[in-house]
């Protein structure tokens, strides 16, 4: 756990927390033998073989956790098996609880499947004494630790991947640090510690397979390179190689759930990830020869792996997924004879059961024994069929859905001209399909019959339908009794209240109702649909809103977002808040396998932007006729308001921006507030947002524009409200305008050359989650190292500086000399974020000593490498920095 201490090592508080817990665990933990005898280590070496796992999968997503993050994932290490050591009151509770009675289990077998829940309320009711910092730590702490074992790590109101810690921008994401912690506990099966595969089938039983894991322990290994987990082990005891095959297989499922997790993070600026999606096991057997005879595919475990909560959010699924191989079944026939053929779907309740039927194209021996009967194969993907014809199906495993609803199900179906087949299909995979020998279908269709488990509404089935069909071309009839219902296609209509429903409170329901969406409809050949963006209307004039004063939310944008007709779910838009709608994806797209996730991001983000162009047209011809300086305060809190200021927007957004977005300047006369494309017949401008590189970006003073004025000899534009300011700082860059950092006796500048474009320097590989050494900057100091302005969080490097241009020089020399790449990548990434912490946070100037040696450590490191003789001195920084630092006890 060496790497996480170091991430936090700088953070005393931290740092003195974690001391104090092992201090107060390591004994309780040790305690766990009095619960289980018999059982495996959960000392304290298993929670720190844990941590060394973690850091192992983690690897150079170490980088990507802030601080918080790594201390939670260690507390969470130490802390995940406390529930194995209850306390005395924890445990009479528990010995007289009913559900231990009713589970007629001994108490070490209960305590085993529940320890991860008590682990929960250990940490949460004890944090105190644990020496946690805070209850909101210990909620985070507990949570992470909980989600070792089998809790829902997808339940995302739980495991929420924005979980707030403390003030300021940085949140913790719960699901992932679980998901790291699931893994590394199921790897540490060394350190004296058997996996329960073992314990339960194998070890208490004699005393020579004791021996046999001991002699496994000595020769036993895990590797990580290459997105692979390689596990080499060596095996004298059949009962154990089988047993460790067993627990393998576990690991592997480990490893797809958390893979599951984190691609289905509704949240992942950082883009964090795990990198390791397989695992390869090498096994030396000795003195017997391991003939896996009857290790076949696992099939029924594999439909029970279809049908579960792994992949669909809830049994009705089932329905969707019979209803869309029912669509495509008829659109392919629609496909084949577009002339004469109507399609016919029919949904009916019937005696418990759930009767669909189509008069599709039907299916014969051949497709159910090759294509229905097929994991994962669909008859709509094989190249002569897809070249034509583009199906909603893509993984042929959707049937399996259908014993959410049942055990078992029966198949009629009939092609032109051949005859009807009809069998049943059951949940035991051990079984046939059982085929009846007469039918009552005499159409060309399938009908499927579901024999519901359970009793299902006609009000739930009409409802369930609606939500899944969203967009078909063709009508539903769905009956039950005497009860008939016909489902057409929706409208594009934007519901305000329903896309909201969940994120307004039950007291500004009334607000969202006096707001209005601005509407934008568009259709062409790859979707249709309408989005609109919600505003407040006064005097026909639309104004901005800040989505979180007015409506106590920062969750104002839902799209719906259906493929060929069927609803995939909501996938708000990454570009432009506040926008809410419903559209439909005319053509396939590659999705999860539970349809909740679109695997090529960007694809929804092109296709918003048809709507956001409109959308903001409307806006701005709104205000064509105000008054400029009405016109410049309404855009400025559109920008602000709507906008994600780090981004470089496109062509598309820019286009509209450069006339009809109004900027406010000083042109060392007046104050005047003109379209940002007037703008471009100046030679130079600075963006000024605040007067001394001190001042916070929360700051708002009165500044002096004459001074600044004379100090830089050019027009300020001047904006004192962040995102705005970043916005148009970035519109500039956006635009290939080459950006200066003008320092003076007091302050850096962005001075933008309006006729001259930046040259491109790449310079990636130092870039973190805020911080940048960035290509569209020039500095006028070549020897300043960095900068940190007062308008965004960037911290853009000096290319020109002699040890980023050494650096940026010999790269590809360093390529493949990792330790030399880290080296550099921590001490830009750390020098940057202590640059701008040193003029935003003032506490970290009282640090600066402590820091600058630090970076210097660094230095001395690549210096033995590259033979260079890199050291900051006070050249790299500005004058008012210096003047804060303590140089004479710099080492």
């Amino acid at each position: 756990m060496k790497k996480l201490l170091d991430r936090i090592k700088d953070y005393t508080e931290l740092i003195t927390s974690i001391a104090n817990c092992e201090k107060q665990i390591t004994p309780i933990l040790q305690g766990f033998i009095t619960n289980f005898p018999d059982y495996t280590d959960h000392s304290i070496n298993h929670s720190k073989s844990v941590l060394d796992y973690a850091e192992l999968v983690l690897s150079e997503e170490l980088n990507k956790l802030n601080e918080d993050e790594v201390y939670i994932l260690i507390m969470a290490g130490f802390l995940h098996d406390i529930g194995m050591c209850p306390t005395s009151k924890m445990k009479t509770r528990i010995l007289g609880s009913d559900k231990f009675i009713e589970s007629n289990k001994s108490f070490e077998n209960y305590l085993r499947e529940i320890h991860h829940e008590l682990s929960f309320e250990y940490i949460t009711t004890h944090w105190e004494k644990l020496g946690i910092i805070n209850e909101t730590y210990a909620h985070a702490i507990g949570m992470v630790g909980m989600g070792h074992r089998v809790v829902n790590l997808l339940s995302f109101e739980e495991y929420k991947p924005e979980f707030i810690v403390k003030s300021g921008t940085e949140y913790v994401c719960l699901p992932y640090l679980a998901a790291i912690i699931r893994i590394a506990d199921e790897l540490d099966i060394t350190n004296d510690r058997t996996p329960e595969l073992l314990y339960s089938e194998y070890l208490p039983k004699n005393v020579i397979s004791k021996k046999e894991w001991d002699k496994h322990k000595a020769n036993y290994f895990v590797n990580f390179r290459h997105q692979t987990i390689k596990i080499t082990a060596k095996c004298s005891d059949k009962d154990i190689y089988y047993a460790l095959l067993k627990h393998y297989n576990k690991i592997e499922d480990v490893i797809r759930y958390v893979q599951k997790v984190v691609t289905t993070l509704p949240s992942n600026e950082r883009n964090l990830k795990i990198d390791y999606v397989k695992l390869e096991k090498d096994i030396q057997t000795v003195g017997f020869i391991p003939k896996n005879i009857g290790f076949t595919f696992d099939l029924q475990n594999t439909i029970n792996t279809f049908i579960g909560t792994n992949i669909y959010e809830n049994k009705f699924v089932a329905i969707r997924e019979c209803l869309q191989n029912a669509i495509d079944s008829c659109r392919f026939k629609l496909h084949l004879n577009k002339s004469d053929y109507k399609p016919e779907l029919c949904v009916r309740l019937k005696d418990n059961t759930l009767i669909i039927s189509d008069n599709g194209i039907g299916m014969d021996d051949f497709i159910v024994e090759n294509y229905f009967a097929k994991l994962s194969k669909s008859y709509y993907t094989e190249s002569k069929i897809s070249r034509e014809f583009e199906a909603i199906s893509q993984f042929g495993v959707g049937v399996f859905s259908y014993f959410l609803l049942c055990d078992y199900f029966d198949v009629e179906t009939t092609q032109d001209s051949k005859e009807t087949l009809r069998f049943r299909v059951t949940k035991n995979a051990e079984n046939y399909f059982y085929f009846f020998d007469s039918s009552d279908r005499n159409t060309t269709g399938t009908t499927i019959t579901i024999h519901l488990s359970e009793e299902l509404e006609f009000d739930e089935l009409i409802k369930q339908i609606r939500h899944h069909i969203r967009f078909l071309d063709f009508p539903i009839k769905v009956i039950f009794e005497e009860n008939q219902e016909i489902i057409n296609s929706e409208i594009f209509e934007i519901d305000k209240f329903n896309l909201l429903e969940k994120h307004v409170g039950r007291e500004y329901k009334e607000v969202l109702n006096d707001l209005i969406t601005v509407d934008a409809e568009f259709s062409d050949e790859y979707c249709e649909g309408a989005l609109g963006m919600l505003m407040r209307q006064e005097n026909n004039t639309f104004i901005p809103i800040n989505q979180y004063d007015t409506l106590k939310t920062y969750s104002t944008s839902e799209i719906e977002v259906s493929q060929k007709g069927i609803y995939l779910g909501r996938f708000p838009s990454r570009i432009v808040k506040s926008i809410l709608g419903k559209i439909n994806l005319k053509h396939k797209n590659e999705i999860d396998l539970g349809r909740y996730k679109i695997k090529d991001g960007d694809v929804l983000d092109r296709i918003y932007m048809n709507f956001y162009k409109i959308i903001v047209k409307k806006v701005f011809d709104n205000w064509k006729n105000k008054e400029a300086e009405t016109r410049y305060k309404l855009c400025r809190d559109f920008i602000g308001y709507y906008f994600d200021y780090h981004l470089l927007y496109g062509e598309e957004i820019l286009s509209l921006m450069y006339n009809n977005m109004f900027v406010k300047v000083y042109d060392g006369t007046d104050i005047k507030h003109i379209p940002i494309e007037e703008t471009f017949k100046f030679e130079d401008i600075i963006i000024l947002r605040k007067e001394t590189p001190f001042d916070t970006l929360r700051t708002f003073k009165d500044i002096d524009y004459s001074a600044v004025y004379k100090q830089v000899n050019c027009p300020i534009v001047i904006e004192n409200w962040s995102p705005t300011a970043s916005f148009i700082l970035n519109f500039y860059k956006a635009r290939k305008n080459l950006i200066r950092i003008v320092c003076t006796e007091n302050q850096w500048f962005f001075k933008i050359s309006l006729q001259k474009t930046a040259t491109t320097n790449d310079f990636d590989e130092i870039l973190s989650d805020r911080y940048r050494g960035s290509e569209t900057y020039e500095f006028d100091n070549p020897q300043h190292i960095c900068a940190s302005t007062n308008i965004s969080i960037e911290t853009p490097f000096n290319l020109k500086n002699k040890i980023v241009n050494f650096y940026l020089n010999n790269r590809s020399q360093n390529k493949n000399n990792k330790g030399v790449s880290l080296l550099y990548k921590e001490f830009f990434i750390e020098l940057s974020k202590f640059w701008y912490d040193f003029h935003n946070y003032p506490d970290t100037q009282q640090k600066a000593v402590d820091e600058i040696n630090y970076f210097n450590q660094l230095l001395n490191k690549i210096n033995k490498d590259q033979g260079t003789g890199f050291k900051l001195t006070q050249q790299d920084f500005p004058n008012w920095m210096n003047e804060k630092i303590q140089w004479d006890k710099i080492e």
